[in-house]
């Protein structure tokens, strides 16, 4: 038996309990840990073949007769490599740091490239032609074989840190973070890099484990202080731990360094809700929303998408709760229309502006915002609203239904 509230003070007083408030987290985590890196983002370490100043490996293969024609194959290969229009970088998996536009080189290209590298390989095979045909199989989205070469270099050159970096960032882009993470700790036991770090954190954020995941951000950001993706996400591993003031703080960072980087901005809002700063977090969520209103106005030259849309959407629902946290309920409710029109299929914000209704005694609408937030996404809070909604309006059976439609969907949800 589920006794519902009886004045109005009742509900004042359970409104406010923190696990039934409106929240976005859920609706931006799909997103919170994916960031992308900016065009000034430094160059990987691990590229196609290891730097000028890298120290002698001192288990490579030697091959006394041939070794001056390998190094000038692998000349040759590299810039043929280069020629077909793309310098190999690793760092292309689900998460990770993303490399500057450059053009993908033609399937036939590629396939003249492997071909080649397989025939430079038969005669003379060397660590060196072995991490780039791995580099090559991995644009050709030949992962597993990518996998195979990169651990053919390693066994000849075991001191090999662009191959570690290259075979982490394939384990980590086939779901295989352990793996990864042992390559990132071998990388860094030969030479410390920011790239090794920061997958590292990728992997700890993918493993939820932030405090793994902060640690090792840090080290990449002190090798690399002014690279935004690290702080970002940095920013979101302190978000897990529900540390909002030093998330909002790496936020910060990351707006300095990119003033017109809108996820900072959203992302920063959201930490200054969550702490219940309601007045600082809407000129955060402005800028959010001001900056994709200018690229949809520019959407002629870099096109729009549904997820842009989503996003601002949710900058409406930010601003509208902290609106609502300030009592400014009109203002609310045109952010929750704002978020509805640009996002039809958002049951939260339908559950927002049906309680904005409800706290101006609007319970007609209140009720048709709630129904549909219902029909979109049922959840125990909205079943909870709504029976709220109806009790006012006198439906005393309809809301014990609701009510009862509430443990339903959570029978840990009590209602006193």
């Amino acid at each position: 038996m589920i006794n519902l509230p009886s004045t109005r003070s009742d509900i004042c007083i359970m409104a406010t309990v923190p696990s039934k408030r409106l929240m976005l987290r859920h609706a931006f985590s799909k997103r919170v840990h994916t960031v992308t890196q900016p065009a000034h983002a430094p160059t990987e370490p691990h590229a196609l073949t290891e730097p000028a100043h890298a120290p002698t490996e001192p288990h490579a293969l030697t091959e006394p007769a041939h070794a001056l024609r390998n190094r000038a194959q692998a000349s040759l290969i590299t810039l043929l490599i280069t020629l077909a229009g793309s310098v190999f970088s690793p760092s292309f998996a689900t998460n990770a740091v993303a490399t500057d536009k450059t053009p993908i080189a033609s399937k036939a290209g590629m396939q003249a490239l492997t071909k080649r590298l397989d025939e430079q390989l038969r005669k003379h095979p060397s660590a060196q032609l072995y991490l780039q045909r791995a580099q090559v199989l991995h644009r050709q989205g030949k992962t597993g074989d990518a996998i195979s070469d990169a651990t053919q270099c390693l066994k000849t050159s075991p001191r090999n840190v662009s191959a570690y970096l290259l075979r982490g960032d394939l384990n980590f882009a086939i779901g295989e973070s352990e793996s990864a993470q042992k390559d990132y700790q071998q990388a860094i036991s030969i030479r410390p890099s920011f790239h090794a770090y920061y997958q590292l954190g990728q992997c700890a954020m993918r493993q939820n484990d932030p405090s793994s995941a902060i640690k090792m951000l840090s080290e990449a950001i002190n090798l690399d202080p002014k690279n935004v993706a690290a702080c970002m996400l940095r920013g979101n591993a302190h978000v897990s731990r529900r540390d909002f003031a030093r998330a909002a703080e790496d936020f910060s960072r990351a707006i300095a360094m990119s003033p017109n980087l809108r996820e900072a901005y959203f992302l920063r809002g959201d930490a200054k809700r969550r702490m219940r700063n309601w007045r600082a977090a809407i000129p955060d969520y402005t800028r959010a929303i001001e900056i994709d209103a200018r690229k949809e106005e520019q959407k002629h030259d870099i096109g729009s998408s549904a997820e842009q849309w989503t996003s601002t959407a949710m900058a409406f629902q930010g601003r509208a709760i902290c609106y609502a946290g300030m009592q400014q309920y009109e203002l609310a409710a045109k952010d929750y229309t704002k978020a509805i029109e640009l996002d039809k299929d958002s049951g939260l914000a339908y559950k927002g502006r049906g309680w904005i209704r409800f706290w101006q005694n609007d319970y007609p609408r209140a009720e048709s915002d709630l129904e549909r937030s219902l029909s979109l996404e049922p959840s125990p809070d909205g079943c909870y609203r709504l029976a709220i909604v109806k009790m006012c309006q006198g439906k005393y059976k309809q809301a014990m239904r609701n009510a009862n439609g509430a443990v339903t969907l959570d029978p840990s949800c009590v209602i006193a």
